[in-house]
């Protein structure tokens, strides 16, 4: 019995430093729109990276066009879109790119890329044009 329970504590403890493993090896980025002369964010998009786990999870922003000038419809009523978040969804972690994508509840798939080497975060099936990003590493200002 006391061999039995000596291997369920080892058991134990080492879950609980996998799964700090797993929480220290998430890097987040930072992003913000490359149409800052037309769109305005509520606030920058965050992306987590977990390449331990091979996922990504992102949180967009809400954006809105900074004069819409009469434009109606899009998710706020004015042709921009509301904050979501995306994921965990299944990422592969290339030397230059990270590439993942999402399936919309319609049926489309947004193709996703982050280029590692120049922060540019992109959807290449163009289905949301207007969600090109430049992202940069997330670090405590203070």
């Amino acid at each position: 019995m006391t061999k039995h329970l000596s291997v369920v504590a080892v058991a134990m403890a080492f879950s609980a430093i996998t799964c700090q493993q797993a929480l220290a090896d998430t890097t987040t980025l930072i992003c913000n729109s490359k149409f800052e002369n037309t769109l305005v964010q509520d606030e920058p998009t965050t992306v987590e990276l977990n390449e331990a786990n091979g996922t990504v999870i992102v949180h967009y922003s809400g954006i809105h066009l900074k004069d819409p000038q009469g434009v109606s419809g899009g998710e706020d009523g004015m042709g921009g879109l509301v904050a979501r978040t995306i994921g965990p969804l299944p990422a592969q972690f290339g030397t230059s790119t990270i590439t993942f994508s999402y399936q919309y509840p319609n049926g489309n798939t947004m193709a996703l890329v982050i280029n590692r080497l120049t922060g540019d975060f992109s959807d290449t099936s163009d289905i949301t044009v207007w969600r090109k990003l430049t992202c940069h590493l997330g670090k405590a200002q203070f």
